[in-house]
């Protein structure tokens, strides 16, 4: 809390605090990538901002995360926490996985089969169990009513603490066959803008 008050406090010295917010969030968007498997350079990167010919699918996927960034990002910080609803996860998703050409099903919807974590292959072997797909819109609507913080969490809790529950319960509900830790991660820093933060990429 005290390094977010620092970088608060630098923020406010700074005619653009987002004067470098181009580069930083392309680089969320690389380590965030590289976590799923999914690589490209800053190089690659920047140049596919400016010319999509000949890119790479893998670029393209981490160019679209960026891009859900810079997108969404002004979204939170004039809406606050009441952001957090279901078209806007859906959004998100839809957002970051156009490009994906692992992905079956229609991107921005929630997922209408059993997924499960871990394991040799088969749920028999699994280490975690989503909720089945009958139950994910609820749980989902459970944890957007904790992110926008409509109980007393943002009395009784930090924002660190807020932001690691949202992130454990998002993940845990798991709500699309794909893309989960992408969108989960997107949500870190919306919600830090939400709460008047200055935006921080957590994935490095």
């Amino acid at each position: 809390m005290s390094a977010l008050g620092e970088i608060a406090a630098l923020a406010r010295t700074l005619p653009d605090p987002y004067l470098i917010s181009r580069v930083l969030s392309r680089q969320e968007a690389l380590s965030s990538s590289a976590l799923e498997g999914t690589h490209s350079t800053l190089n690659e990167l920047l140049v596919v901002d400016e010319d999509d010919q000949g890119a790479s699918h893998a670029t393209r996927q981490v160019r679209d995360y960026a891009r859900a960034l810079e997108q969404f990002l002004p979204q939170a910080c004039s809406e606050g926490t009441a952001l957090f609803r279901l078209p806007i996860v859906l959004a998100l998703h839809q957002a970051v996985i156009q490009h994906d050409p692992t992905y079956r099903g229609t991107p921005g919807t929630l997922r209408r089969n059993v997924v499960w974590i871990g394991g040799t292959g088969h749920i028999a072997y699994s280490t975690y169990n989503p909720p089945p797909p009958d139950q994910v819109a609820a749980c989902l609507e459970a944890t957007l009513d904790y992110m926008r913080d409509d109980g007393m969490q943002q009395m009784t809790q930090s924002l660190i603490t807020r932001l690691a529950v949202a992130h454990a319960h998002f993940e845990a509900v798991h709500p699309f066959s794909d893309g989960n830790g992408r969108v989960g991660r997107l949500l870190l820093p919306l919600m830090m803008a939400a709460d008047g933060q200055v935006p921080l990429y957590l994935s490095p």
